[in-house]
């Protein structure tokens, strides 16, 4: 074979191979490119949406998740020529049948009538359509799925089927302007939340078929003023009807044997309730907070009250119990009644004097809160329940002998109460499980003891025990000056809320000092009460800890704080406490009022310093520091509407706004790169720059942003190598750049001047840091702007 002859066989196999891997290429299975607005698992079910509001169902679309639109507002629906499922009529979504309503479009206003080959409305067909006004629906329909109609804001009017038997969970929940909904006549049940929070819907006719309504059915429903429960009904489950704030009138299901948990809880407004004859069972706050209930008569089937199920209810008049009545909770009638009535051949509970007490009278149960002025307790009692005299109106109460027992609780809530008395026999008088530091009735002034009481005794009007070491009870309502006993070793946080000026020890007490009316510890150095109406502070020279002052800043009138000039540990500026080796801002006076400017050697602040303050403006300097995790708390700060971080050190900043709802403008500098700003008030303004967190926060908050400029874009290619005993970090040059920052979230590592200084050296890499950033910046004028950081994870 000559050498010409090789050749060409040679071109003829590279030819072949070539047309065979051609071939090959036609054959293998393409690679299907995703699409992350279009999402589609491998069920065939379209799970998530984000692309054009004109929406095209594509042909490998076999189902449709209920969320799957959330992300986009919808214009209309067009179904690929390919798919055998869907189909668009007028730009809606329906099953290819035509059977089922899928979706409608939420970008469609006006009224919609429901084709009549609709059988079905499926889950959250209509679901945040917002600009609906009106739905009719021929008697075809007989199923609705959770959702169909719910967040519809501007949805007024909707005829149902009156072939539906069920209205599904949230059916329309948060229709905020429903007002009219012809109810289905074949309608048995009404399911969990299903007209929650329709704001405006002010009447609706339960079909008398109805035998079930599930839990919270119709909560939130704050327009609606009267309710007829058809005589069908099996079955109401709690908070069916709660919050309805314009109920007035209920007429209650004849056959219904109970009243469930909470179902006309703060229907305030409610007068009347009837037809409630067969109710056996009254349950947990099923009448709570309904203040205006006066015309109820309970049912002569009565056997059970359950806790706080009529408590708040202060119109309704004298209660007659029945003598079926087997339980009553010891809250049930908290906060209600003018006075108790019981049926002599009640074989549990009796009444005296309008007092509700268990069957021989030696329980007191419950005083009603229509009880005034002095409360008169019967002979015999030697047993007070814990909430007895709760929310009534006594202004003082003689405690019985033969009681031996008592708890502060039992006194909570009583506004008007002024004077305790308590008997020779008295033995123990426990702090409450809820509220271990006082009685919570703001106005006692006194309280006394028998004389001849072996437990306890009273000192300078405050209640101790009998060697006066434990101070038990004080009364809040007391002003002045107050003088502990000289036997006085536990406080028990009884002064934690105190109204005083001044606070006194003889010098004779071994367990505390007094100076100039603040208290403190033996050796004078740990403060451990504050009088709280003094609005001026003096930290004597040996005092180290005033760690109490947090604890009760809510309460505190401190407006400024003075150091004595040789304590070293504090020192105050401008009436703000400093610790003085840190300079770390600790305490802002609660009741000191304007603007403030953290001072240039301010290093640290505490996380609570301006908790719940009065301060107006705050600008936090240059010089402060970041600690492993800045948060600072402006909570409760109601005057507060400005808040600006200088440029400086800090690079990530946490700010907690809770309860600062005058709040308007916040200025955050290039530096911060990682932000978090909590409990934002909305129409709040952030400025900031673009490319970092201000702009995203600002939207969520629903508030506005304002650019201070764009920063540099991140470097990149940030690598670290070992070099003998030292790590060298470096990266790709930038361009249009000054020079960068390399720091952890603890410190600066280094200020790079110049655009070629893409490297520093670290002597210790791995022991010290988890990540390593490095950010350019430019310089304009003497400022420097950061731009975004890149990390650099250390293994």
């Amino acid at each position: 074979m000559n050498s010409l002859t090789t050749t060409l066989l040679h071109k003829k196999s590279g030819l072949a191979f070539l047309m065979l891997l051609l071939l090959s290429a036609c054959f293998l299975p393409k690679t299907v490119m995703a699409d992350s607005s279009y999402s589609v698992n491998r069920y065939g079910e379209l799970t998530t949406y984000s692309g054009s509001p004109n929406v095209t169902i594509r042909s490998n679309t076999s189902a449709i998740s209920t969320s799957a639109f959330d992300k986009v507002k919808t214009s209309s629906f067009t179904v690929a020529s390919g798919n055998q499922y869907y189909k668009s009529i007028n730009g809606v979504l329906f099953n290819k049948s035509g059977t089922m309503l899928v979706r409608f479009p939420t970008e469609r206003g006006g009224s919609y009538t429901i084709p009549s080959t609709v059988t079905k409305i499926a889950g959250s067909a209509f679901y945040r359509c917002n600009k609906l006004t009106k739905i009719t629906m021929s008697n075809k329909v007989t199923t609705l799925d959770s959702y169909a109609f719910s967040e519809c804001s501007k949805l007024e009017t909707v005829t149902l089927s009156n072939a539906i038997t069920e209205l599904p969970y949230e059916a329309f929940s948060n229709d905020k302007n429903l007002k009219k909904v012809h109810m289905p006549s074949k309608l048995q049940k009404i399911s969990e939340l299903a007209f929650d929070d329709c704001f405006s819907l002010s009447s609706i006719t339960i079909p008398s078929g109805v035998d079930t309504i599930e839990s919270q059915a119709f909560s939130g429903c704050r327009s609606l003023t009267s309710v007829t429960l058809p005589d069908d009904l099996s079955d109401i489950e709690y908070a069916a009807f709660e919050d309805c704030y314009s109920l007035a009138k209920v007429s209650y299901g004849k056959n219904m044997t109970y009243i469930p948990s909470q179902c006309f809880a703060n229907c305030e407004k409610l007068t009347t309730v009837t037809n409630i004859e067969n109710v056996e069972t009254i349950n947990y706050e099923a009448f709570g907070s309904c203040k205006s209930l006066k015309n109820i008569s309970l049912p002569k089937e009565l056997e059970s009250v359950s806790s706080y199920a009529f408590y708040g209810c202060g119109s309704i008049g004298k209660i007659t119990i029945g003598k079926k009545v087997v339980h009553i909770d010891n809250t049930s009638f908290n906060g209600a009644g003018t006075s108790f009535q019981v049926a002599k051949e009640n074989k549990k509970y009796s009444s005296a004097d309008g007092l509700l007490l268990n069957k021989n009278g030696t329980k007191l149960i419950q005083v009603p809160k229509g009880t005034n002025g002095a409360l008169t307790i019967p002979k015999g009692v030697t047993n007070i329940n814990a909430t007895a005299l709760q929310y009534s109106n006594i202004k003082s109460v003689r405690i019985p002998e033969g009681v031996t027992k008592l708890s502060k609780w039992t006194f909570s809530h009583c506004k008007r109460l002024v004077n305790i008395a308590l008997p020779a026999s008295l033995k123990t008088f426990e702090a409450a499980r809820t509220s271990p530091f006082d009685i919570e009735s703001d106005n006692v002034k006194n309280i006394e003891v028998a004389a001849d009481n072996p437990y306890f005794s009273v000192v300078n009007g405050a209640l101790y025990n009998k060697n006066e070491t434990k101070l038990l009870y004080f009364p809040p309502a007391k002003r002045g000056s107050f003088a502990l006993s000289a036997n006085c070793k536990n406080l028990n946080n009884q002064l934690k809320y105190n109204k005083l000026t001044s606070i006194t020890i003889p010098a004779s007490n071994p367990n505390f000092i007094s100076s100039d009316g603040v208290l403190y510890d033996n050796r004078g150095k740990v403060m451990r009460c504050y009088p709280l109406k003094r609005s001026v502070y003096t930290i004597p020279k040996k005092v180290n800890n005033v760690d109490y002052l947090n604890k009760v800043r809510e309460s505190c009138n401190i407006k400024s704080i003075k150091v004595a000039k040789a304590n070293k540990t504090f020192t105050a500026k401008d009436g703000v406490l400093f610790k003085r080796a840190s300079m770390t801002l600790l305490f802002y006076p609660p009741m000191k009022q304007g603007a403030y400017v953290i001072p240039d050697d301010t290093r640290h602040i505490d996380e609570e310093a301006f908790c719940a303050t009065q301060i107006t403006k705050l600008t936090i300097s240059k010089n402060i520091t970041r600690s492993a995790y800045t948060t600072y708390y402006l909570t409760d700060c109601k005057k507060l509407t400005e808040v600006t971080v200088k440029q400086g050190k800090l690079n990530s900043i946490t700010l907690n706004f809770d309860g600062s709802k005058q709040l308007k403008k916040i200025t955050l500098p290039s530096t911060i790169m990682t932000m978090k700003l909590r409990n934002l008030p909305k129409k709040v303004t952030i400025y900031g720059w673009d490319n970092t967190e201000a702009k995203k926060i600002a939207k969520k908050a629903k508030g506005s942003f304002v650019s201070l400029g764009t920063i540099p874009a991140q470097v990149s290619g940030i690598k670290a190598k070992k070099i003998i005993d030292t790590y060298e970090l470096s990266w790709n040059k930038s361009s249009n750049v000054s020079g960068y920052q390399v720091y952890t979230k603890y410190e600066t590592i280094a200020n790079l001047s110049g655009a070629d200084k893409t490297s520093c050296k670290i002597k210790d890499l791995r022991d010290n840091y988890d990540k390593i950033y490095v950010r350019a910046y430019i310089t304009k004028g003497k400022q420097k702007i950061y731009g975004k950081a890149k990390a650099y994870y250390v293994k």
